[in-house]
């Protein structure tokens, strides 16, 4: 009996031990990829209450959740979780470094959920010291939703009752932070860059920012004074607003001579020729007045005659290549974009016409073309610019290797912008075959980074062994086939 009783109680204790429910670390669980969302989020919990009651260490609770808040690499609904616990933390020091992680964040997040809570968090708490973060997590555009209704607006309106958003935003322009961010990567000027990038979104037209630019002065101001009064112009970008700043440093020389003769040219200018006046046809101008003086007196009417004689019997290439979200590639004729461009714009077009296809440039451009065709690594592109004779030249900035992304994308180089200053235009290939007119034309990337950069642009397609199509495109997105230019 006794022999027949053991196998019967030694089954009876494994059913009883397994039945027993097993303890597990809960930050192990959190890290463990093949466990379910809800049960890592339930993990979170179990971490959260095990850390007060004083059963796990308060501090690794809180770094590993924060390591969860930080990363897009984290499910959303574990990013929300850890970041809620964080939030609830009522010890100081906890709450303290719950702050400064709202204020790192924000500036960095892309997933407009989290953005939503890490902004609401700011308002409720009153962490005032959040505006500069706000403003720069505002900088990022959110497709389909008005600046004015995003939650970083909502949150610096709260804390700053006393100022309009436009004043908050060019509070922290004006006097940017000098913390550096987290490892003292983001300086002064990229705070400065973003909070004018959202001044600009704010106010189109720039009528707000002439106002407080007008009232002000100092640093950076004086530089947008200048521009104002001397060249008629106000930097619609962020990255343009560090184009003029670098302009009027006086840096060189060649800084000091070039801001006195563009003054001069848009001195000359009437008030029909100064409407939508923008840094990018300072040289083109500059250079007319000179050479083409002829141009600089001539009416939109006049040049827009002039530019549509020269491109009315010329051989031109519509990029055909469509991209995801495209149904159309867009018009590449100079009539349709008539109502886009301004004098300035008929005015730079005739300028690169021309360089295009002075003596020197189409060989220059058909051995850049060559160098890039036979790298499969990036697209090549440089800047076209005017020497100090009058003539022009195309400059190549080969893609550094540490940039090079693909054989599609052209990434400019520092060195390339920091020399960049009094160019004409940038340009960039399309080289990767010889026979490329289905990609004559910028790609959406390339009209980004015109808009982003303010730069007018252009793009050199191979169309066959010895005809490269040129198209001249511009922030606005206008972009006019200029034809071809043939090898020498």
């Amino acid at each position: 009996m006794l022999k027949a009783l053991l196998p019967a109680l030694a089954a009876a204790a494994v059913v009883s031990c397994s039945a027993k429910p097993r303890q597990t670390d809960p930050l192990t669980d959190l890290r463990n990829p093949s466990l379910s969302v809800p049960a890592r989020e339930q993990a979170i919990d179990r971490a959260w209450r095990m850390a007060q009651e004083g059963t796990l260490d308060r501090i690794a609770v809180r770094e590993d959740l924060k390591t969860v808040a930080w990363s897009r690499h984290w499910a959303l609904p574990l990013r929300q979780a850890a970041i809620a616990r964080l939030l609830s933390d009522t010890d100081e020091r906890g709450r303290e470094d719950t702050r400064n992680m709202v204020r790192l964040m924000l500036p960095r997040e892309s997933e407009p959920a989290v953005t939503t809570v890490l902004s609401a968090a700011a308002e409720k708490n009153g962490w005032k010291e959040t505006t500069p973060a706000l403003v720069r997590s505002l900088s990022v555009e959110w497709i389909g939703v008005a600046d004015r209704e995003r939650p970083e607006a909502a949150a610096l309106r709260k804390l700053n009752p006393a100022e309009s958003l436009e004043g908050v935003v060019y509070r922290v322009f004006r006097d940017p932070p000098d913390d550096g961010g987290p490892f003292g990567l983001v300086p002064p000027d990229k705070i400065r860059s973003d909070a004018w990038n959202v001044l600009r979104r704010l106010d189109p037209d720039g009528t707000v920012r002439w106002a407080l630019v007008s009232e002000d002065s100092g640093g950076v101001v004086d530089d947008l004074r200048a521009a104002m009064n001397e060249l008629k112009v106000l930097p619609d970008t962020g990255e343009e607003l560090t184009w003029l700043t670098s302009l009027r440093s006086g840096r060189t020389p060649a800084h000091r001579e070039w801001w006195t003769g563009a003054a001069s040219a848009v001195g000359k200018l009437s008030g029909e020729q100064s409407v939508r006046l923008r840094i990018r046809h300072l040289e083109p101008l500059r250079w007319a007045s000179e050479h083409r003086p002829e141009w600089t007196a001539a009416s939109f009417d006049q040049l827009y005659a002039q530019l549509e004689s020269r491109l009315a019997d010329r051989k031109t290439y519509r990029r055909s290549a469509t991209e995801p979200g495209e149904v159309k590639t867009r018009s590449e004729r100079l009539p349709d974009w008539k109502r886009t461009l301004s004098w300035g714009d008929l005015l730079a077009i005739l300028v690169i016409d021309e360089a295009v296809r002075q003596q020197g440039v189409p060989a220059a451009l058909f051995s850049q073309a060559a160098m890039d065709k036979d790298d499969r690594t990036a697209e090549y592109g440089g800047l076209l610019r005017a020497e100090p004779n009058g003539t022009f030249a195309v400059v190549l900035y080969p893609p550094r290797p540490g940039t090079r992304k693909s054989d599609t994308e052209f990434v400019a180089s520092s060195d390339m912008f920091a020399q960049g200053d009094h160019s004409i235009a940038h340009y960039h290939f399309h080289a990767q075959d010889s026979r490329n007119s289905a990609y004559a034309g910028p790609s959406r990337g390339d009209l980004q980074y015109a808009a982003r950069f303010g730069r007018t642009c252009l793009v050199f397609t191979w169309v066959s062994t010895r005809s490269l199509n040129v198209d001249v495109f511009t922030p606005e997105g206008a972009v006019i086939d200029l034809g071809v230019v043939a090898k020498p």
